[in-house]
């Protein structure tokens, strides 16, 4: 008797235990779905997820229902003596097990098409789809119960069966149900795990690659940049922001690299994080200089930009061997470096900006289209914010820190009636005092066009030839309809007026550098100012640009305008072609503003790069407004700034813009400044 009372309570067990298995494995499955639907603003992928949410919610009630009325009555599934009738087991489990195979590799394989059409990186795409295939360990599991599953179910007295047969089934029926939980909670475990085991997920180890500059008297290069050596090391203890993708081309914004080449100044400080160099000559070899670097971060995070990239189109050879690899061997990230360190998001979601976006594919040659990027799903705000989306709350407040020390500022803005008369035939800026209430207060009145001083161009305001390659179309795919519409605020400055511009600046004082050296510079002719010069100055000045940095190029049209006279101002007003100093245009420039993923760019000259353009096919305009969505500034003023600079001694600075809120504006006043 006491024999058959321990197997009626094992069967009760059973009985209640099954409907919580099933309820365990389609709520994770409904999860999951519904995670799919935050991530994939897809009309075809929410469709797909909803059909299989009705699915599951469908079939899940069945089998919970059935599960608990397996017997009528009840008690016969515990007690065959009782008369009643019971649904065949056999039949009922295997029909089961069959829904939830067929039902995860469903689910599995929804997201894939579209990880395939993503425009990242081969490596970051196949990590992707790596953690989105983590599911699949669950039907792997459901396969091997079925094993023991089917051994019992032929057996017509389970209490007769080797003691291993019904554990197996048991065991793997936990195993299953765990499993599942583990993989629809996997994007939130990380935060857990690097919280309990922070040695564990720590894949960030020691790897070398060096910079190094080499130049003569009679060549200025930036193309003899080669990878030098760079340790990193993983600090748990500071508690920073921490930004997690999935490869090793991961940023962290709130560091300080202080990198001091041949004795030069620091380029700012940030008391959240440590740097520490150790300059070398290359025994006076090629004037090269070894930089190591060792920073501090929350987790498991890689650095990612840096000036001192080979970030122009040109080969370079090997070095010395004191170039090569230290020797360290490499770490890899681990499969949970793809998850986001703050959110209940999947991976995905991270390398999305929380957003459904791509994260930037890290090098100009990941890109799938080097003319345009366009992950933003069209009229979204991250499509309207266009690499202003690059300026999140973590590097805003990064650069807040480590820029802002003396409070010292200086407005860039020209004042509006500068440029008076204006170029391309603009109508000059007009302003009206008038009473709004007579001996008692005044009104004004303004009529100008934003491209006629200090202005950010928006994304409406340059096209480039379309993907078909005969239509022109504007950042997105925006098209000129879509533009004149009244109702369409489609990539309107509205975006960047709501966010505001904001984060750290750096300054490219090509001016000064050029003064010293002899050379002439007027702003008002061809003057080209070529990536050598930029890398060079960059060098000298111990700058070392970061993700999401705001550039900046001074050029010298101010001093150029104010040494003008009137008619000779008037003879460039009536030009229509006129000649601007610029940056040079090429591939390599290209290259170089996309591998260092800024958020904005900007310059003191009226059109950033020289026109008319030496190389149509690499018109700025072009690549960097349509293509990019990266904010092109011109005519800022840039005096006081260069001033405040060359005070401090250093070129990085906290920068504020404030565009017009007007939600289709095409250009805006930047209403910038500078902070020390």
């Amino acid at each position: 008797m006491k024999m058959k009372a321990n197997v009626r309570d094992l069967f009760q067990a059973l009985w209640a235990s099954v409907p919580i298995y099933q309820m365990t494995l389609f709520s994770s499955k409904a999860s999951i779905l519904l995670q799919y639907r935050r991530v994939f603003k897809i009309q075809k992928m929410l469709l797909a997820c909803n059909i299989m949410l009705g699915v599951i919610v469908v079939y899940g009630t069945w089998t919970f229902v059935s599960a608990w009325l397996n017997c009528i009555p009840v008690a016969k599934f515990w007690d065959d003596s009782i008369p009643g009738y019971c649904l065949n087991k056999e039949g009922l489990w295997f029909s089961n097990s069959a829904m939830h195979i067929l039902s995860d590799i469903i689910i599995l394989t929804l997201p894939m098409p579209v990880l395939k059409s993503l425009q990242l990186p081969t490596k970051q795409k196949v990590a992707l789809m790596g953690v989105f295939a983590l599911g699949g360990f669950v039907t792997v599991t459901t396969i091997i119960r079925l094993k023991s599953l089917l051994v019992i179910s032929k057996s017509s007295d389970p209490t007769s069966l080797p003691a291993d047969d019904n554990v197996g089934a048991a065991t793997w029926s936990a195993i299953e149900c765990n499993v599942a939980i583990i993989c629809a909670s996997l994007p939130t475990i990380k935060p857990l795990i690097s919280k309990l085991f922070p040695k564990i997920l720590s894949s960030a180890g020691h790897y070398s690659h060096s910079y190094s500059y080499s130049r003569n008297n009679n060549n200025r290069t930036g193309g003899g940049l080669s990878k030098g050596s760079r340790a990193i090391n993983n600090n748990l203890s500071t508690v920073n922001a921490t930004v997690v993708g999935a490869d090793d081309s991961l940023a962290m914004y709130d560091m300080h690299r202080h990198h001091r080449h041949g004795g030069g100044s620091s380029s700012g400080h940030d008391s959240s994080a440590s740097s520490q160099e150790n300059l070398s000559q290359d025994g006076g070899k090629m004037g090269g200089i070894k930089v190591t670097t060792v920073l501090s971060q929350e987790s498991v995070t890689r650095d990612e930009t840096s000036s001192v990239r080979q970030l122009v189109n040109k080969p370079y050879t090997p070095r010395t061997n004191s170039d090569t690899l230290t020797g360290a061997s490499p770490t890899y990230p681990t499969i949970f470096d793809s998850l986001p360190s703050r959110s209940a998001y999947p991976a995905f979601i991270y390398l999305s900006a929380m957003s459904g976006i791509p994260d930037l594919p890290e090098k100009y040659e990941d890109l799938p289209d080097r003319r345009r990027f366009w992950p933003a799903p069209a009229g979204s705000e991250e499509e309207g914010l266009g690499m202003l989306r690059l300026l999140t709350p973590d590097v805003v407040a990064a650069a807040a820190r480590s820029e802002i020390q003396t409070g010292e500022r200086v407005c860039l803005n020209w004042d509006l009636e500068k440029l008076d008369p204006p170029g391309f035939g603009r109508k000059p800026f007009e302003h009206r005092i008038k009473w709004v209430d007579p001996d008692n207060a005044f009104d004004d009145e303004f009529h100008f066009n934003p491209q006629q001083s200090s202005q950010w161009d928006g994304l409406r305001h340059h096209s480039a030839p379309g993907p078909d390659g005969k239509t022109k179309v504007w950042y997105g795919g925006t098209t000129a309809e879509e533009i004149l519409d009244p109702n369409s605020t489609r990539i309107g400055m509205g975006f960047w007026a709501k966010k505001g511009i904001a984060g750290r600046g750096v300054l490219i004082d090509y001016l000064s550098w050029a003064e010293k050296r002899g050379i002439e510079v007027n702003a008002l002719t061809q003057h080209v100012v070529s990536l050598d010069d930029v890398l060079e100055i960059a060098r000298e000045c111990g700058i070392e640009f970061r993700r999401g940095d705001i550039f900046f190029l001074r050029v010298g049209l101010t001093k150029t305008w104010d040494k003008m006279t009137p008619a000779e101002k008037q003879a460039y007003s009536a030009q229509k072609v006129p000649k601007h100093a610029g940056i040079e245009q090429s591939e390599r420039v290209v290259k170089f503003f996309w591998d260092n993923h800024f958020a904005a760019v900007a310059s003191d000259t009226v059109s950033f790069e020289v026109f008319p353009p030496l190389q149509k096919e690499w018109d700025l305009h072009h690549h960097l407004l349509a293509g990019w969505g990266l904010p092109i500034g011109e005519m800022f003023d840039l005096e006081g700034l260069a001033e405040l600079c060359k005070k401090h001694k250093r070129w990085t600075f906290f920068v504020s813009s404030s565009p017009l809120n007007c939600a289709k504006g095409v250009a805006s006043p930047p209403n910038c400044m500078a902070i020390f």
